[in-house]
């Protein structure tokens, strides 16, 4: 079943306050990996205005799989569910020593997803509700610290 993605205002999302951590990230790259229209938009929207960050889409596994080819990222946000297969397929696909930083963002909150998203390498979990852009922009934060 598909999960409806909570829409936030632009104007929401224009005032998140900075804290410095921009300039960490300047040369951020992200994929986000994610089939609907409205839920890629917000995520493209955050990282782009509190990380600067550099980002492409992928809508669905296929196109995922050609964007790491042609090049590394530093981040991957992944939707769970997605038109051509299951996000862990893609996770599960990575070599371990090509594993870049991957958030599963996704409106799907089943037992035991988020234990079986960092079991197949994903840094961090964060559910598709109304505090998904204070969760996202906390994992990412985390990824830079640790980085």
């Amino acid at each position: 079943m598909k999960s409806n993605a909570f829409a936030f205002s632009t104007s929401f999302l224009c005032s998140i306050a900075g804290d410095g951590t921009e300039e960490k990230a300047k040369k951020l790259t992200v994929l986000i990996i994610e089939d609907e229209e409205g839920s890629a938009t917000l995520l493209s929207r955050l990282l782009q205005k509190k990380f600067s960050a550099r980002v492409e889409m992928a809508r669905d596994l296929a196109d995922a799989r050609k964007a790491i080819a042609l090049k590394p990222y530093d981040l991957i946000c992944l939707d769970y569910e997605l038109p051509d297969g299951d996000g862990f397929e893609f996770l599960a696909d990575l070599a371990p020593e090509d594993m870049p930083n991957v958030i599963v963002v996704t409106g799907h909150t089943g037992e035991g997803l988020e234990a079986k998203a960092r079991e197949l390498g994903a840094v961090d979990f964060v559910s598709k509700d109304r505090n998904m852009v204070t969760r996202l922009t906390v994992a990412v934060e985390r990824m830079l610290a640790a980085t």
